[in-house]
């Protein structure tokens, strides 16, 4: 059975990897090659956030090279204090890294349409379903959402296995998966959020000192023998100072005399161009316009949504939409149970 098993496997990885591309380009147009290299995820990521971290490392880490683990990583925790979904965050960035912003834009169309219009045809034919379920469908549904926690669970624990590397990250993950358990409130992940972000910085900042007083104790004798030895020779012959020059000349420029290996040279640019360095943001003044346009839209739609509520069905969906996206944190088994508060208390 395990054999036949095995074997299934390996047909479907074939297959897989016969329909999808490399992680190098395959199309001259940047917006074609994303597609290309997008183009299933919408449609095959199933399981939540957790199951989808785990499909971009495989995929854009391991497979693509388009990043390595520790900006895999950074961008991870970044995408995980922010707030809205994270796994639609994580794909969008990664995205923009490799293409730009405004491809960055049509991944993140690509990722989020297909399951988008499936669950609006869903939506109809639940309109017109009675207060029970079919029997078929119910089954149907009950097998889906138990295969769901499973695949979820096998996903936590190959993430946690990376993310989770220490014993102050166990300690923050269980004290947070208990407080969480116990309280549910709109403000209250955020909270744990910054507590354990601050937690952290307090727990690695103790050593900072002491080793930066270490530092000190090593390099102030250094500094002190070597401009002692200068001040020597400069009170010699002028044949010794001659060649303490040459030998100082020498130290200083030895590192840049080196040839460095064209193979370690190419593995360097290989792994700068896994980052798509040449379209990166600008910089941060591009990035300070970007904050200070949300800002402003998050401003003018909260003064509309309490001065217009009621006036417009479907300005009111809008705004609390905007509203949830904007102040939700922890993904989407957070954003699921508190947006029933925005669509189900409206009577919507």
């Amino acid at each position: 059975m395990s054999s036949k098993l095995q074997r299934l496997r390996n047909i479907l990885q074939n297959g897989r990897n016969k329909l999808l591309p490399s992680g190098d380009a395959v199309a001259s147009l940047p917006i074609l090659d994303m597609f290309l290299h997008n183009w299933h995820l919408g449609v095959t990521s199933f399981g939540g956030p957790t199951v989808h971290f785990q499909i971009f490392n495989r995929l854009f880490v391991e497979k693509y090279q388009w990043l390595d683990e520790q900006s895999y990583q950074e961008m991870f925790a970044l995408c995980q204090a922010l707030s809205g979904p994270g796994s639609t965050k994580m794909h969008y960035a990664i995205n923009v890294l490799r293409y730009g912003v405004l491809i960055g834009v049509l991944a993140f169309f690509i990722w989020s349409l297909p399951m988008a219009m499936a669950a609006f045809g869903l939506s109809l034919g639940v309109a017109n379903i009675g207060d029970e379920l079919p029997a078929p469908a119910y089954a149907l549904l009950s097998g889906l959402n138990a295969a769901t926690v499973g695949i979820i669970a096998l996903a936590a624990v190959q993430l946690s296995n990376k993310a989770i590397t220490d014993t102050l990250t166990r300690t923050l993950v269980f004290f947070g998966a208990t407080a969480g358990a116990l309280y549910n409130a709109l403000w209250y992940f955020p909270v744990l959020l910054a507590g354990g972000g601050l937690i952290t910085v307090l727990w690695d900042l103790k050593l900072l000192p002491k080793l930066l007083r270490s530092g000190k104790r090593r390099i102030a004798p250094e500094l002190e023998s070597t401009s002692a030895d200068i001040e020597l020779a400069s009170t010699d012959n002028p044949q010794r100072q001659q060649m303490s020059e040459a030998g100082l000349h020498q130290r200083y420029q030895a590192p840049n005399s080196v040839a460095e290996p064209e193979e370690f040279a190419g593995q360097r640019t290989e792994s700068s161009d896994a980052v798509a360095s040449s379209n990166r943001l600008k910089g941060w003044k591009q990035g300070t316009l970007i904050l200070i346009s949300f800002f402003v839209a998050f401003t003018v739609v909260m003064v509309l949504r309490g001065t217009l509520s009621g006036r417009s069905r479907g300005f009111d969906v809008f705004a609390n939409l905007f509203l949830a996206g904007t102040i939700i944190f922890g993904g989407g088994p957070v954003v699921i149970p508190l947006l029933r508060e925005y669509v189900v208390a409206e009577g919507w």
